[in-house]
């Protein structure tokens, strides 16, 4: 280990303004002496900082050991500040004045303050709710929220008027711009949608300034995600619609492969993108490397559309001996090819002069007479127009006269 030790010189890159800095350390070195190297260079606090490697976030710990890595000259180190959790509400006072807080809690007036949505409480008389308005604003910190509410606050006394009373004696306080409050909780989505779109548009103009270097994509993917709590599934399918409505295959690509890494959006769509991408940019070796690992991990449940894909992709090389080896595939799976493949095994067939083949297919698979297209969600039935249908009815009754 000993012989094996030498000095390096890597790049430090902090997400902001600041400017990439060098430093000189030792290789292999430990996680945690790394760390502190790079805090005392850059003045940054040691138990916040996130280092990123070559795509990865190291840590300082390998299970029960220290973990150790080895740098090379020229390595780029991304280096993030996380942010200070936040500071618990601490109370003043004694368990009493908590315990005295309680009832104000839970009186419905509170609602104006519109932030905190509270179940309705049922009472027999108005004067009880007005009492426990005067004692609200008597209480030390709720004087100083009135001092910002306090138009609310008013309103609020001047509406204890205007109460709702039920046929069984129960009177309800009902609120003057929204009526009666709801008795029951507020039930909200755990994955929020909000504000994906921006994200997914700043994820793809990320993407678009960089080099093919593998390192500095990923290295850059991982501080656009690095203060996220959950991987941004949703952010980055976008991104990729977005990256495959303006035909950047080799983005895509790269996203795709660097979410792979992550084990985050191993779906049948996203193999399907990449797969598409890569016949898309000419890369024909990777993707029958990759069609022949997704086919034999799901052999019996793989979608018709990646046979068609295939199909296609060999149909545009002219290479008819691989277009046999996928239709015979699919036969031997019970999988119904569609008219398109129908017409390239047609047409291929017919150019090679094998046209007992062609007329054997043509019978097995006759076009189809009826389709289903969806509209508005809904699946509908169509017949299938065919411009040759006519000619051949026409020559089928005069044969029959």
């Amino acid at each position: 280990m000993a012989g094996d030790q030498r000095d390096v010189e890597i790049t430090l890159k902090t997400i902001g303004p600041a400017r990439p800095t060098s430093i000189r350390v030792s290789s292999p070195i430990k996680v945690c002496d790394l760390r502190r190297l790079v805090a005392a260079a850059r003045r940054l606090p040691a138990d916040r900082l996130k280092l990123v490697l070559r795509g990865k976030t190291l840590h300082d710990k390998n299970g029960n050991e220290d973990a150790l890595i080895r740098l090379e000259d020229g390595d780029s180190l991304m280096v993030a500040v996380m942010p200070k959790p936040p500071a618990e509400h601490l109370h003043e006072g004694s368990d009493d004045e908590e315990e005295e807080l309680v009832p104000c809690h839970s009186v419905p007036v509170l609602g104006m303050l519109g932030t905190h949505q509270h179940d309705s409480i049922l009472c027999t008389d108005a004067e009880k709710i007005e009492s426990a308005v005067v004692f609200f604003t008597s209480h030390s910190w709720a004087r100083m929220l009135s001092l910002r509410y306090s138009p609310s606050l008013m309103a609020g006394r001047s509406e204890l008027n205007n109460v709702s009373q039920k046929p069984n004696g129960i009177v309800v306080p009902v609120c003057g711009a929204r009526g009666p409050r709801p008795r029951f909780p507020r039930v909200w989505k755990s994955r929020k949608r909000i504000g994906t779109i921006s994200k997914s548009q700043k994820l793809v103009e990320c993407v678009k300034g960089l080099s093919n270097v593998k390192e500095e994509v990923y290295g850059a993917l991982d501080s656009f995600i690095a203060w996220d709590l959950e991987f941004p599934l949703i952010a980055v399918k976008k991104a990729l619609k977005t990256l495959e409505i303006e035909k950047e295959w080799k983005r895509i690509i790269q996203v795709i492969k660097w979410m792979f890494s992550k084990g985050q959006g191993k779906t049948m769509g996203s193999y399907y993108t990449l797969l598409n991408a890569l016949a898309e940019d000419g890369r024909l070796e990777e993707a029958e490397e990759l069609y022949m690992k997704i086919f034999s991990q799901y052999l019996e449940s793989l979608p018709r559309v990646f046979f068609m894909k295939m199909i296609t992709l060999y149909y545009n090389r002219g290479m008819h001996e691989k277009m046999f080896e996928i239709f015979a595939d699919m036969e031997e799976l019970g999988i119904r090819p569609d008219g398109s493949i129908v017409r390239m095994l047609g047409d291929v067939f017919q150019k090679l002069g094998m046209m007992d083949k062609h007329d054997k297919l043509k019978k097995k698979y006759p076009p189809p007479t009826w389709e289903y297209r969806y509209i508005k969600g809904k699946r509908v039935r169509i017949r299938v127009y065919r411009p040759d249908r006519s000619k051949e009815e026409a020559c089928t009754s005069l044969d029959n006269k």
